[in-house]
């Protein structure tokens, strides 16, 4: 989608208008008295019947109009979300370009209104990302905040439907290898570096549990790092992606109803992926490192079994109970290769990592769980500034006991289903041998989402990637 920031031609002007700020809006607006007179009135009965959707009012010429409620808890979030209907207006009337005049706008407002636009278009598209339809959307009359506002949300957005993009690929178009293409593709026009570690790399180096999740399948595993470095920066953060391009179960087999939706266990490993590639356009005064660990998890000759010891890169031994719970095996291995390659100040994962977090919590929130509450509340903060929310679960003492295992420092599971939703984050603590610290459970908001007009139909909602550059910008020297 084209983003403008200039007075051109357009075929339909959007006013948004705040009900506690109608008739400013309207009185400040481009329209012309007539037209103010109609907008008025229609603004006013949507008031009354409580209708905050876009409407288009087609008497007084090529117009959408809707009223934004303001929310004190969440300010911008309308402002996203009234973008779900006026890119269906768009769709619908073929209107190919649209306008909205920006000087009553703050420059908060300016970015939430381009991240809805951009997010509410996206579909998916076999082999490649594209715009179904080319549309154009321009912003007159702004100011220079409101022109960076709008600059940094189009790349956020554009990461995420990108993410979106890999997340929705079905597992034999997105293979581990593959993904390792995608990182490379993303190495054009930026000061990245991009290692990827085959699995006879990863072999030398000891990444056992990662291997371990591989066994069983024909696609080799790749550990893919992203590299962000800025000359100003005083810190280094990292953020490590769950890249399961499929997830069956492996030996503990998973049951046949859904199974076709575990293509969406790359999600996290997408937000990561194209999170790199927003931070090194928005250039932000800090080192980023970016890793996804990528493999499958299916059934095979040399697959691993339940009651199997396998050892990891950082050395524990871990007791597999359920090969279902893997996410946790890749994820612990990228953790400790990450903190012992790069000694990073503070790291988070993001994976879909449970679906206990879906009956906790719904598909709306993300769960949060860490050693560090600073670091908890930081990515707290990055999300609700683009409304990707987050809720902080404990993770305490009581959590690592229930990993105890008998025959190896500590088991992948607990069999019992006790504290399902931080017993994968209380298995991952183990692995960053102290560093600051958070993982980001998106099992219930990385695909089926809800809650959100611009996130739309059943598929991928590139949940975290945008959280993630926000993060790093927040993280700023």
């Amino acid at each position: 989608m084209k983003i403008h920031i200039s007075d051109v031609f357009i075929d339909t002007l959007f006013l948004p208008i705040p009900t506690d700020r109608i008739e400013e809006t309207i009185k400040e607006s481009l329209l012309s008295p007539e037209d103010k007179d109609i907008v008025k009135r229609n603004a006013q009965a949507q008031l009354k019947a409580e209708s905050y959707d876009a409407a288009l009012t087609l008497n007084c010429g090529s117009l959408v109009i809707a009223l934004i409620k303001p929310n004190e808890k969440r300010p911008l979030f309308p402002w996203r979300n009234v973008c779900g209907g006026l890119f269906d207006i768009m769709k619908k009337y073929r209107i190919e370009s649209m306008a909205v005049d920006a000087t009553l706008l703050s420059a908060e407002q300016c970015g939430a209104l381009t991240d809805g636009i951009i997010l509410s278009k996206y579909q998916y598209k076999k082999d490649t990302y594209k715009d179904a339809i080319e549309h154009s959307f321009a912003f007159l009359n702004t100011d220079v905040s409101q022109q960076k506002s709008i600059e940094r949300s189009r790349i956020q957005a554009e990461a995420a439907n990108k993410a979106r993009f890999i997340a929705d690929s079905p597992a034999n178009l997105m293979t581990p290898e593959i993904i390792a293409s995608e990182a490379e593709k993303l190495l054009a026009g930026t000061d990245l570096k991009l290692t990827v570690l085959d699995e006879e790399e990863m072999k030398k180096q000891g990444l056992g549990a990662l291997l371990s999740v591989s066994q069983g399948s024909a696609n080799e595993a790749r550990l893919i790092c992203l590299e962000y470095h800025h000359p100003e920066a005083e810190k280094t953060i990292a953020m490590v992606g769950k890249g399961l391009t499929f997830d069956a179960g492996g030996v503990s087999l998973k049951p046949a109803r859904g199974m076709s939706e575990m293509k969406y266990d790359k999600s996290g490993g997408a937000a990561v992926l194209n999170a790199m590639k927003a931070i090194s356009e928005l250039q932000p005064k800090v080192n980023v490192i970016g890793v996804i660990p990528a493999t499958e998890n299916v059934t095979g000759a040399n697959a691993y079994k339940p009651g199997d010891v396998i050892t990891a890169y950082n050395g524990k031994t871990i007791e597999i109970i359920n090969t279902d719970a893997e996410g946790r095996l890749i994820l612990c291995d990228a953790l400790a290769w990450t903190v012992d390659k790069f000694k990073p100040d503070q790291i988070v994962n993001i994976a879909t990592l449970t679906g206990a977090v879906i009956s906790s919590l719904g598909r709306g929130i993300a769960a949060v769980a860490g050693n560090d509450d600073f670091v908890c509340q930081n990515l707290i903060q990055a999300g609700s500034e683009v409304d990707e929310r987050l809720w902080q679960m404990p993770l305490c003492d009581v959590h690592e006991e229930l990993l105890k295992s008998d025959f190896a420092d500590l088991s992948n599971v607990m069999d019992n289903g006790e504290a399902s939703l931080v017993n994968g984050s209380a298995f991952l603590k183990e692995f960053v041998d102290g560093t600051p610290w958070a993982a980001i459970d998106i099992g219930g908001t990385a695909w089926r989402h809800r809650g959100a007009s611009y996130i739309k139909g059943i598929g991928a909602s590139g949940f975290g990637c945008r959280l993630l550059s926000q993060w790093a910008l927040n993280e700023s020297a």
